[in-house]
């Protein structure tokens, strides 16, 4: 079990993106933004952030209410060096996914890269329809 802080989603369904720190600073705010707009909860999650990531967190929980984060500090990151590194933090999400689902209330889970954007809402329970 990953030890991760912040506030975990209540919903039943959601959105879930997670990046290390530069990532997380650099798309995090747009993604939360534009899931809100179209009224789809979203779990961000950082890895390994700086003072300011965690912050932002904090900053578009409270001004967004769909919208929950948590971060984690992980060593192993920085073992990692060049694609291996990237992939790694790319994928971060993966290790996180069972963690979270094993959240009673929850029913499904819908990851996404952190540098994405929603233009309109879409049914987080109808799978076989494209988005």
């Amino acid at each position: 079990m990953i030890d991760i802080d912040g506030a975990l989603p209540t919903q039943e369904r959601y959105v879930f993106a997670s990046a290390n720190s530069k990532y997380f600073e650099y798309f995090a705010r747009g993604l939360a933004m534009s899931a809100h707009k179209c009224g789809l909860p979203l779990h961000l999650h950082a890895l390994n952030p700086t003072d300011s990531a965690v912050e932002m967190a904090k900053l578009i929980t409270e001004k967004l209410p769909t919208v929950t984060a948590t971060w984690h500090a992980d060593p192993a990151e920085f073992t990692f060096q060049g694609n291996v590194r990237h992939s790694f933090c790319a994928n971060v999400r993966i290790h996180l996914l069972p963690q979270l689902l094993a959240v009673p209330h929850v029913q499904r889970i819908t990851t996404i890269d952190m540098d994405s954007v929603f233009n309109k809402p879409f049914d987080l329970m109808a799978v076989s329809q494209p988005i």
